[in-house]
């Protein structure tokens, strides 16, 4: 504690006591300073908050009433749309209040807010909707409308999010604000939406299909948020008791409306009666819409404002009497310790002017000061000194005499006794000291000495010695009486005895004298051992029982509790200890009891050593419970006395009721069985009989593994079975199958049954067949989600499944493509074979389409369509997720146009030629959501039309071109293949040092009969795209080993010739087994042949590849690793692979001499490359400067320009020849 503080006393030891006091003062008034503005800072944070929310109310108001006008907007229009131009006058006047509600808001906003994207998008949205509603159709208005005020709400969240609306901490305002801007406003659209969907359809008198899936999915959702809004406000009015009765009815008003309009809906508009005019319609869903709206303004936000007014008006309160109090406390602290240093001040210098006179040498002044403190206590001791002084002559003489008389007493006493002073030095031993423990003075002149003498236990003696010094002090300090301690010594013989030491001190004039006796209580303690072993075995077997031990005495008061006993009825030892027993017995047992207790002690009745019975107990609580009494009667010198046993049997009595109530529990509607660890059935109920068609004798004794269908596989197990053992408890749904063998769904719920030490000791299964209800989710699902023409997916399952591919690639990069496809003139086969052909056509359209894409060949020419849907009439979409180039489209559209033109066949005989036109939009060139993609891929639908039909057309022209030439150029590379127009060109390989052609790499090219040769770089990436590299690639191989084999024929030199492996040949083809092929056909040597890879191709392939390559080093093959330096670039991966050599790729080597780091990076390479073990080649080498540093570096060959560039294969031989 010193170390901690020894800098601030150091400070204060520099500085006089005027300056102490002026340093504590100001670091006070510091930190009162800092306490204040920290308080002063958070409450007016708070308050500022606070206002700002205010503000914030204040803008959802207009916000709010622009989102209810939109609504009544839509549902008029809607109206109007649909025939009813009755509602036109109202529309319009809505219309102008919109933007009247528009203007509004646009005034309150914050000028960061008006210039947001959202709000400009929101204004220029209603701008365009009311010019162009009365031109479109009633779906696109309703979805526009519908969009629009999904918008404005996200909108209405933003701006409470601005001004911190919903971030409140306290939950009475934040119920009321999420009510009023999520849950109200939520509910109220989806109502708002009945009402619009429900006008235009009894406007038109007529409702579609997809009409009807549409209003059920609404109601759906309806019911859906009114729940959430219901349980929003009973919360907010538990939270605020003030309007709890108004919200309660409120929200029964709305819920009671909203369900009268779903009735009106169910009973008229689905069920197509259409009684009710779209008038009345609209007004009887504009009333229960108003109510909420009502709601909102006259109760929700009036009280939000309350609250959050209360609370600024409440901390500033907070503030000026924290203020206040700060202030004061100040005052008072500087006011006490100026009166403090004055009055210590006076003292000191009191004190100062006695010290003097002492110093003097004058005995007879004394100090007195008129104060209670410390220097008081100063003064009283220099007084006290003065005394001593004088006193201390005299007593030198008188300590002399009494020691002498002390010393005569001890030495004839009969008991060790021992004289030691202050200084630990031991002076006297009397003869019953020596002869009991057998040391003289000499032995032990000090206690240090004895202490080490009596105990050879190092950490006994620590604790003696320190025991008996802490005693000794307090003894001196407190003016007491020694307490004896108890030792054990041992003696010098070796023996140990066990004394009771006492001591006394004796005061003299120059120090105190310590008289210590020691007696000897060896056999006192082995009596006093014997007794309480006794006790403790008793003690041990009574009083940690769990079960209650009572003895009471011959008065039936209670003389004996245990631990049990305290436990069970509450009652301590001391507050029972002497009581009657009957203190622990409900009434009607206490008179019978003492009767019975008479006869007992009175001997009448002889064997109550036998009886055990069940009574009721009386807690300290008043509680009664159940009991098991047991009672011995037995005799001591004090007289009878009655002990009894009791067991609190309340959990057993639970336990049997509880498993009568399980055994009726247990024959439920649901299926149970009961297994013990291993799994084991050990019982199952009827309803596990009825579901199985297992009969209990033959489902006990048996693993639930009898029910098992083989659905889930083991991972799914394993996942239920670490749920088991963590939570002790599994719920799912899973496949199961009855004796009959049928499969079936259930839901199953399984919890493991421990017993009290946590072991699980049995497992119980509950579980329902839910067939129906599987069956009844998958009819919504369909009718939801699915067009029941086609059984494709419909818009509103396409939407979902391209608003969520939209969110995939934009996370990833990556690009997808939407293809709309229209049958070419189906209104003529409609209308001139009926519609029930024209539906036919349309489904065998959708399964060849489907059946074709599940059929192609995803390498070589069609990549797999990742949705295909029906729009309706005669549109089908397909999308395509994670396409790699824009064309991937453009080869998909062409395959399903081809497959199109063939011929369908009617069921009533007719032979139908269709064409189909597709039009394409990609994200995210086109557009990054739903609508757009889709409209703009409409737009290149009727681009693909005015073409002339049977086509395909991007939305944007130059995407649509650069299709059609790749498309174009596939095919014509197809064609050059099967014509053979490829060719082998061979490009020479030199040795650095000699200049002698050591090999070639063998290099494709093009000769097309029009366009001439052409380069490898404009058709290899193609050949790679879609699988024709695996043909090329094969190709190559068996032309260069023919060529060399018949070079070898000719007498040539032996070369290596280099072919390179494209990563496609080793992901896509069995390569390894191609080489050996090839080498065996041609008689090509496998040690001139050298394979080509990039080091990306490598690494991609690593595991698959290191076998493979082990494989072809073991015939002789070579392998090099092209294009070094600009892959991977890892020589610690390189180096695990059988390669020969690497290739130092040409950009490092242009630059030459001119670039340092190339050079540099060349140099790496090349000592690198040979520390490994590899030789080094060097490509496209062009200049004399370039190849001399290529040999000054210690390069091993070069191939480029210099020497000669790629030739046909009679030229290269007049190479090699030269």
């Amino acid at each position: 504690m010193n170390k901690l503080f020894s800098p601030a006393i150091a400070l204060m030891n520099r500085l006089d006591y005027t300056r102490k006091f002026m340093v504590l003062g100001l670091i006070y008034l510091v930190a009162i300073t800092v306490v204040v503005y920290s308080l002063y800072a958070n409450l007016n944070q708070v308050a500022r908050t606070s206002q700002r929310q205010l503000e914030g109310l204040e803008l959802i108001k207009p916000i709010s009433s622009g989102v209810q006008f939109m609504q009544q907007h839509r549902g008029l229009s809607t109206g109007v749309l649909g025939g009813n131009e009755a509602m036109r006058n109202q529309c319009d006047t809505k219309e102008i209040e919109t933007t009247t509600a528009f203007d509004a808001i646009e005034r309150r906003l914050s000028t960061g807010l008006v210039l947001s994207e959202d709000w400009v998008r929101l204004k220029a949205d209603w701008n365009s909707l009311q010019k162009g509603w009365s031109h479109w159709t009633v779906d696109e208005n309703f979805s526009t409308h519908t969009d629009l005020i999904d918008r404005m709400l996200v909108f209405e969240v933003r701006v409470a999010d601005d001004y911190a609306l919903t971030f409140d901490s306290d939950v009475d305002a934040f119920y009321l604000i999420d009510t009023t801007i999520n849950k109200l406003p939520l509910a109220l659209e989806r109502l708002g939406r009945i009402r619009a969907f429900g006008t235009g359809i009894l406007t038109q008198k007529q409702i579609s299909a997809y009409q009807q899936a549409e209003m059920i999915a609404l109601i759906a959702e309806l019911r859906h948020a009114l729940k959430f809004l219901a349980i929003n406000l009973e919360k907010t009015g538990q939270f605020n008791p003030g309007i709890q009765n108004p919200l309660l009815a409120a929200t029964e008003d709305i819920v009671d409306s909203a369900r009268q309009i779903v009735d009106l809906v169910q009973s008229d508009i689905i069920t197509e009666h259409f009684v009710t005019s779209p008038e009345d319609f609209f007004k009887m869903a504009t009333a229960a819409i108003d109510k909420g709206y009502r709601q909102m303004d006259q109760t929700l936000l009036p009280k939000t404002e309350a609250l959050i007014t209360e609370r600024i008006q409440h901390t500033k309160n907070k503030l000026h009497v924290s203020i206040g109090i700060a202030v004061l406390l100040l005052l008072v602290v500087h006011y006490f310790l100026i009166g403090i240093y004055y009055a210590m001040i006076g003292s000191i210098q009191s004190l100062t002017r006695s010290a003097r006179v002492f110093a003097g040498g004058d005995m007879r002044e004394r100090i007195n000061l008129d104060t209670r403190d410390e220097l008081r206590q100063v003064g009283d001791s220099f007084n006290e000194m003065a005394d001593g002084f004088n006193a201390l002559l005299a007593a030198r003489l008188e300590d002399k005499a009494s020691e002498t008389r002390l010393r005569s007493i001890i030495d004839a006493s009969p008991v060790p006794m021992v004289l030691n002073d202050d200084q630990q030095n031991i002076t006297f031993l009397n003869p019953a000291f020596i002869q009991t423990f057998g040391y003289t003075l000499e032995d032990i002149p000090t206690l240090t000495d004895w202490w080490a003498k009596a105990s050879p236990d190092p950490e006994y003696r620590e604790w003696m010695a320190a025991t008996w010094q802490t005693t000794l002090e307090t003894v001196l300090h407190d003016d007491s009486q020694f307490n004896p301690v108890e030792l054990n010594i041992r003696c010098h013989s070796g023996s140990t005895k066990t004394v009771l030491a006492n001591a006394s001190s004796i005061k003299q004039s120059l120090g105190s004298v310590h008289l210590v006796v020691l007696y000897d209580i060896n056999e006192r303690k082995k009596a006093e051992q014997k007794v309480l072993e006794r006790e403790a075995r008793y003690r041990a077997v009574t009083y940690s029982a769990n079960d209650a031990i009572i003895t009471t005495n011959s008065a039936g008061n209670i003389t004996g509790w245990n631990r049990g006993a305290e436990t069970i009825f509450g009652y301590t030892e001391t507050e029972v200890s002497g009581q009657p027993l009957t203190l622990l017995m409900p009434p009607r047992y206490r008179d019978p009891h003492l009767i019975g207790m008479k006869r007992v002690l009175s001997g009448g009745v002889s064997h109550i050593n036998d009886k055990t019975i069940e009574l009721a107990g009386l807690r300290k609580d008043g509680s009664e419970f159940p009991l098991e009494l047991s009672l011995a009667k037995w005799e001591a010198s004090e007289g009878w006395f009655v002990t009894g046993i009791i067991r609190d049997i309340t959990e057993r009595k639970q336990a049997e009721a509880d498993l009568r109530i399980a055994a009726i529990a247990f024959e439920t509607q649901e299926a149970m069985m009961i297994t013990d660890t291993n799994q084991v059935i050990l019982k199952v109920n009827q309803a596990f009989v009825r579901i199985t068609g297992y009969s209990a004798e033959e489902a006990i004794g048996q693993t639930p593994a009898l029910l098992k269908s083989g659905y889930q596989d083991a991972k799914f197990y394993q996942t239920m079975w670490e749920s088991l053992v963590r939570d002790g408890y599994w719920q799912s749904e899973i496949w199961n199958r009855r004796k009959c063998g049928d499969v079936y769904p259930e839901r199953i719920t399984i919890t493991a049954v421990t017993n009290a030490e946590g072991n699980v000791v049995n497992y119980v299964g509950t579980f329902d067949d839910i067939s129906q209800h599987k069956k009844a989710e998958e009819t919504i699902h369909d009718l939801v989600f699915y067009d029941s023409l086609t059984k494709l997916p419909n818009r509103r399952l396409l939407l979902e499944r391209l608003k969520h591919s939209i969110e995939v690639e934009r996370r990833d990069g990556k690009q997808l493509a939407l293809m709309m496809l229209d049958l070419d003139r189906f209104k003529v086969i409609n209308d001139s074979l009926g519609y029930l052909a024209g539906d036919e056509l349309l489904q065998q359209v959708a399964t060849r389409i489907a059946t074709r894409l599940r059929k192609v060949d995803i390498v070589a020419r069609l990549r797999k369509v990742d949705l295909l849907a029906h729009l309706g009439g005669d549109e089908f979409i397909m999308l395509l997720e994670d396409i790699t180039h824009t064309e991937d489209a453009a080869r998909v559209a062409e395959q399903v146009i081809a497959i199109l033109s063939k011929p369908f066949y009617l069921s009533q005989g007719d032979e139908i030629h269709i064409t189909a036109s597709v039009g394409i939009s990609l994200y995210p060139q086109h557009g990054d959501n739903p609508d757009t993609l889709i409209s703009y891929a409409d737009a290149a639908l009727n681009k693909a039309k005015a073409e002339g039909r049977g086509c395909f057309a991007y939305y944007s022209e130059d995407l649509t071109l650069a299709a059609r030439q790749r498309i174009a150029l596939e095919a014509r590379l197809r064609k050059a293949i099967e014509q053979q127009e490829l060719r082998v060109f061979y490009q020479p390989q030199v040795d650095i040092v000699t200049g002698r052609i050591i090999g070639a790499e063998a290099l494709v090219r093009w000769l097309d009969p029009i366009e001439g040769l052409i380069a490898p770089i404009h058709f290899i990436p193609l050949a790679e795209e879609t699988g024709l590299i695996l043909e090329i690639g094969a190709w190559v191989l068996r032309e260069t080993c023919r060529q060399g084999r018949q070079w070898l024929d000719a007498g040539l030199p032996p070369l290596t010739l280099a072919v390179n492996v494209s990563a496609h040949q080793f992901r896509r083809s069995d390569i390894g087994a191609l080489v050996t092929t090839v080498l065996n056909e041609t008689g090509f040597p496998a040690e001139q042949l050298e394979l080509e890879m990039t080091e990306s191709g490598l690494m991609e392939s690593q595991n698959k590849v290191m076998g493979l390559l082990n494989d072809l080093r073991s015939q002789g093959v070579r392998f090099a690793i092209d294009d070094f330096g600009t892959g991977y670039s890892s020589l610690a991966y390189l180096k695990h692979f059988p390669l020969d050599s690497l290739k130092i790729d040409k950009s490092f080597i242009d630059d030459i001499p001119h670039l340092q780091d190339d050079m540099e990076i060349a140099a790496t390479i090349i000592a690198m490359g040979h520390m490994l073990g590899f030789k080094v080649l060097a490509e496209g080498v062009e200049t004399v400067e370039q190849l001399a540093f290529l040999q000054d570096k210690g390069c091993d060959a070069y191939q480029g320009y210099l020497k000669s560039k790629p030739v046909p294969a009679d030229e290269f031989v007049r190479l090699l020849l030269e």
